[in-house]
C-alpha cells in the first residue's frame, strides 16, 4: 500500500530496530527480554510501525512469530537502517562533548549533599560544560528562563515546562545519638525542635501535629541538618539524606501521624532540555537521585 508523506514523516526509527529484534527472537516476550523492555511495549511499537507501513509484519506459527511474506523483503532494509542509525549514534558519541552553561536551581542541601560531592566526575566527563548553581528555597521561574533545570517539590503547571518525577521523599524526626540518648525518656513535646521555615509540607505538618515553639528556626535544610548533627535538637530530615550520616538516628513519634512524603521533580523547558549540555546535566541528576533513594 502506498503511504502518504505524512505517514512516513511520523515513523519512529527505533521501531525498525524492534522489528529486526522480534524477527530474530521469534516472539514479543523474547524481544522484550533482549531489549530490556516490557512485552506490551514491543507489541505497541510493532503495531505502530504496521500502521505507518500499512501492512502486517508478523504472523503466528507453532514455533512463534515469523515475518509475513510482504514483510520479509523489508527485513533486510530494516537491518541496514538499524546498523546505520547505530553507526550515527556511535559517531556522535565520538565527537567532543557539547559545551555550554547549565543553570541548576535546587536547595542548598541538595547541592551540598548530592550534587557537589559528585561534581568533579561530571565535569571531568564533560569538560566543556559549565554549571551555575542557584541554591535556596526561593522560587525560580524556569518558564521565564531563570534556570535551565530546577529540582522542585511540586509538579509545575506552567506552559512549556516538562517535568519528571525523580523520587518520593519521606521525612522522619532525627537527632544525634547523644541527644536521642539524653531525651529517651521525654515526650516529643519536650524535645528541642529545629525547624526549616518555608512553604513545604514538613512545616505544615509540624504546626499541626507538634505545635510547639521551635528552639531553632533556619531557612535552609543544610543548616538544619548541621544543627541536628551538633546535638542542638530534633529535626524533620529526609530519610535518604539522614542515611548519609552515621551520627544521626531516627526517633519514633507514638500516636502521631507520619509526616507526608513529597515528590521530587526535575523540571526544564521543553526546548532547552534537547540541548546536549542540558541533557547531560539532567541525566546526571537523574542517576544521582536514583543512587540516593535506592541506597
Amino acid at each position: 500500500m502506498h503511504q502518504s508523506p505524512l505517514s512516513l514523516a511520523v515513523m519512529h526509527w527505533d521501531d525498525l530496530r524492534i522489528f529486526v529484534v522480534v524477527a530474530e527472537a521469534g516472539s514479543f516476550s523474547a524481544a522484550g527480554r533482549r531489549l530490556g523492555v516490557e512485552q506490551s511495549t514491543i507489541g505497541r511499537r510493532i503495531k505502530r510501525l504496521e500502521g505507518v507501513l500499512g501492512l502486517a509484519l508478523f504472523e503466528r506459527h507453532a514455533d512463534g512469530l515469523r515475518p509475513t511474506a510482504t514483510a520479509e523483503p523489508l527485513l533486510r532494509h530494516a537491518r541496514d537502517a538499524a546498523r546505520s542509525i547505530g553507526a550515527l549514534v556511535e559517531a556522535a558519541r565520538a565527537q567532543p562533548s557539547a559545551g555550554g552553561r547549565v543553570r541548576v536551581a535546587c536547595t542548598t542541601a541538595m547541592a551540598d549533599l548530592v550534587l557537589l560531592p559528585n561534581m568533579h566526575d561530571f565535569l571531568t566527563e564533560h569538560p566543556n560544560v559549565r554549571i551555575d548553581l542557584d541554591t535556596g528555597l526561593e522560587f525560580v521561574d524556569v518558564a521565564r528562563g531563570q534556570a535551565d533545570i530546577a529540582l522542585r517539590s511540586r509538579r509545575p503547571t506552567e506552559h512549556g515546562l516538562v517535568s519528571r518525577k525523580l523520587a518520593e521523599m519521606r521525612f522522619a524526626p532525627h537527632a544525634s545519638h547523644a541527644y536521642a540518648q539524653a531525651k529517651k525518656d521525654q515526650s516529643h513535646e519536650a524535645w528541642d525542635w529545629l525547624v526549616v521555615r518555608a512553604e513545604v509540607v514538613e512545616t505544615s505538618w509540624f504546626d499541626v501535629h507538634i505545635g510547639v515553639e521551635p528552639r531553632l528556626t533556619t531557612h535552609s535544610f543544610k543548616e538544619q541538618i548541621d544543627a541536628v548533627r551538633r546535638g542542638l535538637g530534633v529535626g524533620l530530615i529526609a530519610r535518604a539524606a539522614a542515611a548519609m550520616f552515621d551520627d544521626l538516628v531516627e526517633l519514633e513519634l507514638p500516636g502521631v501521624p507520619q509526616p507526608p512524603p513529597f515528590d521530587l521533580w526535575l523540571v526544564s523547558q521543553q526546548e532547552r532540555r534537547q540541548q546536549p549540555h542540558v541533557r547531560a546535566a539532567m541525566d546526571w541528576i537523574v542517576e544521582l537521585t536514583r543512587r540516593l533513594t535506592s541506597a
